[in-house]
């Protein structure tokens, strides 16, 4: 018989117990016995008499093949049996259930939830037919990526052996149907992009080789940007619009489902990649590109990539395609970009020196600026390992208060062991119970790991908006079978022990009613094993959330930076950059028009902002006590900045003076140097009056008139930089764009698209980006430290409740175990206070042991996340003094109860048994 007709018939035994598949079988099997009787009462030996019978039957298998059908049926109907009398049971006891199911609840959502975290990032393939077979192609030389070129790919593609691949890159374009549009990411693709990815689209049709070839001005949208910015018109299609000013033809939509090649990066608009008024056919020429390809099934990479790698050699490499990732183009240059995109391009670095090809797997989305899965993944890591700790302390609890649930029942366990069931069939009984826990908290715990998720992706920063759909809640059955798989092991953990435990009680004790007086010493260092384990892993789960939420803290004080956090922040790029671009001519009507804006009360221009920018800009001092070996200087950190720069930053100035309105293009060149610049380069001598010498440049030394504060720049995890500071007046050639520091009045976050029109008012042919709050910045910048506090914190407060509530039910059953020695203690005149002191001395005891335990695990925990803590020793005492007496005032709360029933024992009840 097929296993699947063999399942659905045991399936359907389970709902209905009187199925005619089962009294078939009973009937094949009695009438086996009858004819076997008949054939024996004819004269024939009992054991031709089986035989003949089975031959008249249909044959040894069918018969087997009945008894079997039999016993799964008679069995899958007592478990369902078993089933309905655990909720009955279950019913009896609300409260203890109720807490159960809750833990339970609990612990498989946050399992639930960080698993849907991790499969968001690292598990969950994209949205295209086939996609394990999606691959970047990456050449690589030198440790750095080799830019291919347009003509390079045009060869690449059409030579012999290499697998289907596409060539694409991302330019800013401005996409509508009127004349300025919105400013988005485009796709600029060759023709065989959608089809290699297998794209379908849900209206007309998407960009293809023809396309190319005829340098068509086509167009291809989402369906996400066609109903926000095109009023969901499917006439359009067909139609003109407006793309970077030029006139384009809209042939089609994507389906919904496409989001594009890259995580956290949303398709918009496609154009192919040799059509006018995007890119020159100059510049076409020298543009690198990103490749994907396609492996043929059963291809492996390895092979795959040494055909791409000969192929390469044999017709790219006597194109421009320079070996290194210097060949992209420079990060500085100015361009009008998405406020909401990407800053620069993506660069990729292998361990590996060698000119080779690498094929990582492009399934998963890949990276785009912003590596999410770098950023976020040891976050993650942590969070599986805490949620991993959680469930170990959650299901030695439940194993705990089932264990002295069981031990209640031993009456009731007897007496059906007294009418025959046998040990195996009463464990069974109590796993059914266990199940039908694990799977009402299972159903509870993926509604609130869809709450969690939720909740987690709308207290991300908006700037990781991009980031927030990647990670929303989609369940799957990766997501089901996981949860499952953790339903099914949580069950078997903490219902296999109590059970075995309480089908071991003595049958003539408990059928007269008593208590058992003792338990064995191994059962007794079992539990308190447990226990003490549970307390150890709360304690390290509490040192290890305090660490978390004291970084969390330390990084977001920026006092030392910005004084306050009432600083709205911007960056200024011309659309159109040469070395003969006047940006002096752009920066006083900017500053005009913010100034005169109500509650803006200083405002102030530089090179590159404290925290906010990435750009970083460097020069060579001629300074021959730090010479190399080549007589070549050090390379110094510089910002060009203007007189309001320090007192809109609050970089106070320490020593001598900052900049003021005289200091112009045309006098005497100075400088300001940080204190953390002074230290390095003389020490405990006085800066002020030194001159610097640039190389390049040693006829215009610049004085140091003075010397600022440290201040952090590019990130607030960083150690203060070592700046020199230069007038902004007389560094204009140096600088492509400027950022500005306003320090407002009032709510920053409110002030910045208004502060926003006015530049553009002021200045219409700038590009202005990233106009945002100080908070905001931070917000950004610290997601991910307020992500694994914010968890830590919620898993450290789950610990403690668990571990207190785990230690409870250990004292309770201890309590019930010896309630016939304290009963004989009263008896012989001990107070009830005697027998509370009594049961809070073992609670304290267990509490010690488990602080004992603990601390040592906190300590190394910490230590291997040393890297990770910011401002405070990842050993530091009060961190594990402040978790340990956390843990012992929680313990004693859980042994307060069980103190107070026994001290209510009546010994003439307690010895009434004896």
């Amino acid at each position: 018989m097929p296993i699947v007709v063999r399942v659905g018939m045991w399936l359907r035994a389970v709902f209905r117990p009187r199925d005619t598949d089962r009294d078939m079988a009973r009937e094949m099997t009695q009438h086996l016995a009858l004819e076997e009787e008949r054939l024996q009462r004819s004269g024939l030996a009992p054991g031709e008499a089986h035989r003949q019978a089975l031959l008249a039957f249909g044959g040894v298998e069918r018969y087997k093949e009945a008894v079997r059908d039999e016993r799964a049926t008679r069995f899958l109907g007592e478990f369902a049996g078993d089933l309905r009398y655990a909720v009955r049971r279950l019913r009896r006891t609300p409260g203890l259930s109720g807490v159960i199911i809750a833990t339970l609840a609990i612990v498989i959502g946050a399992n639930t939830a960080i698993f849907g975290l991790v499969n968001a990032l690292f598990l969950r393939q994209l949205p295209l037919p086939h996609a394990s077979e999606l691959v970047a192609v990456r050449p690589m030389s030198g440790g750095g990526n080799v830019t291919v070129t347009w003509p390079a790919f045009q060869q690449l593609r059409r030579a012999a052996g290499v697998p289907p691949m596409a060539g694409y890159f991302f330019e800013p374009l401005r996409a509508g149907t009127n004349g300025t549009g919105e400013l988005v990411w485009g796709d600029v693709v060759s023709g065989e992009y959608f089809r290699l990815l297998g794209v379908r689209p849900m209206l007309g049709r998407l960009i293809g080789p023809g396309d190319e070839s005829a340098a068509a001005p086509v167009a291809v949208v989402s369906a996400a940007f066609w109903r926000a910015h095109l009023g969901a018109d499917s006439s359009l299609v067909g139609r003109p619009i407006r793309i970077n000013g030029s006139q384009f033809t809209l042939i089609g939509v994507t389906a919904p489902a496409f989001a594009g090649l890259y995580l956290a990066h949303e398709f918009t608009v496609a154009v192919p990649i040799t059509a006018p008024g995007i890119i020159s056919i100059s510049s076409l020429a020298e543009h690198y590109l990103d490749i994907v390809a396609r492996l043929d099934h059963g291809v492996g990479r390895t092979h795959a990539a040494f055909s791409i790698q000969n192929a390469f050699l044999g017709c790219c490499l006597h194109l421009d395609t320079s070996a290194s990732s210097g060949a992209i183009a420079d990060d500085s240059r100015p361009t009008a970009t998405p406020d909401d995109g990407p800053t620069g391009d993506t660069q990729y670095g292998s361990a590996d020196k060698r000119w080779h090809i690498e094929l990582p797997t492009a399934s998963h989305g890949l990276t785009w600026s912003t590596d999410y899965r770098s950023e976020f993944g040891r976050v993650l890591l942590a969070l599986v390992a805490g949620v991993l700790v959680l469930t170990l302390i959650a299901c030695a609890n439940i194993a705990t208060l089932l264990l002295a649930r069981a031990t209640s029942r031993a009456g009731e366990l007897s007496v059906r062991a007294s009418l025959g069931a046998s040990r195996s069939r009463l464990v069974r009984q109590l796993l059914a119970e266990s199940l039908t826990l694990g799977l009402s908290g299972a159903v509870l715990g993926v509604a609130l790991a869809e709450m969690a998720t939720v909740e987690l992706v709308r207290n991300l920063p908006r700037s990781l908006g991009r980031l927030h759909d990647a990670i929303s809640w989609h369940i799957d059955p990766t997501i089901l079978l996981f949860t499952a798989g953790v339903t099914i092991g949580c069950t078997l953990f903490f219902g296999l022990w109590p059970a075995r435990r309480a089908t071991r009680a003595d049958l003539l004790t408990a059928l007269k009613g008593r208590r058992p007086g003792s338990v064995s010493a191994r059962a007794w260092n079992a539990d308190r094993v447990l226990v003490v384990g549970q307390l150890a892993l709360a304690l390290m789960l509490i040192a290890s959330a305090a660490l978390a939420i004291a970084t969390l803290r330390n990084l977001g004080r920026t006092s030392n930076t910005y004084g306050d956090r009432h600083v709205v922040l911007a960056n200024i790029q011309p659309r159109e950059w040469s070395p003969d671009t006047s940006l002096k001519a752009l920066h006083d009507p900017i500053i005009t028009a913010i100034a005169s804006i109500p509650g803006v009360t200083s405002v102030a221009a530089a090179a590159t902002a404290p925290i906010y920018s990435e750009l970083s800009m460097w020069t060579t001092l001629r300074l021959p006590a730090f010479a190399d070996a080549k007589g070549r200087g050090p390379s110094v950190r510089i910002d060009p900045v203007d007189p309001n720069f320090f007192s809109a930053t609050a970089v106070r100035i320490v020593r001598g003076r900052p900049f003021i309105a005289g200091d112009l293009a045309g006098a005497a060149p100075v400088a300001v140097v940080s204190e953390s610049f002074a230290r390095h380069y003389f020490g405990a001598r006085d800066p002020i009056g030194e001159t610097l010498t640039f190389l390049g440049d040693s006829t215009r030394p610049a004085r140091i008139v003075g010397v600022a504060k440290d201040a952090k720049y590019d990130d607030v995890r960083n150690q203060p930089a070592e700046m020199l500071y230069l007038p902004l007046a007389q560094s204009w050639k140096r600088i492509s764009s400027f950022s500005l520091v306003i320090r407002v009045l009032g709510a920053p976050t409110a002030m910045a698209p208004l502060i926003q029109q006015r530049i553009s008012a002021a200045a219409p042919d700038v590009g202005v980006r990233d106009v945002t709050a100080l908070d905001d910045l931070l917000a950004n910048m610290l997601a991910r430290e307020r992500l694994i506090a914010t968890l830590g914190f919620a898993f450290g407060l789950v610990a403690l409740g668990l571990s207190a509530i785990g230690l409870y039910g250990l004292v309770a059953f201890q309590t019930l175990q010896r309630t016939r020695e304290i009963g004989v203690r009263m008896a012989l005149g001990a107070a009830p206070g005697d027998a509370v002191r009594l049961v809070i001395r073992e609670t304290i005891a267990l509490a010690l042991v488990g602080v004992a335990v603990g601390v040592p695990l906190a300590f190394g925990v910490a230590r291997a996340a040393r890297s990770a803590v910011y401002g405070i020793d990842s050993g530091d005492p009060r961190i594990l003094l402040g978790s340990a007496v956390l843990l012992m005032l929680a313990a004693i709360g859980a042994g307060v109860l069980p103190a107070r029933r026994a001290a209510r024992i009546d010994p003439v009840i307690a010895l009434r048994s004896e």
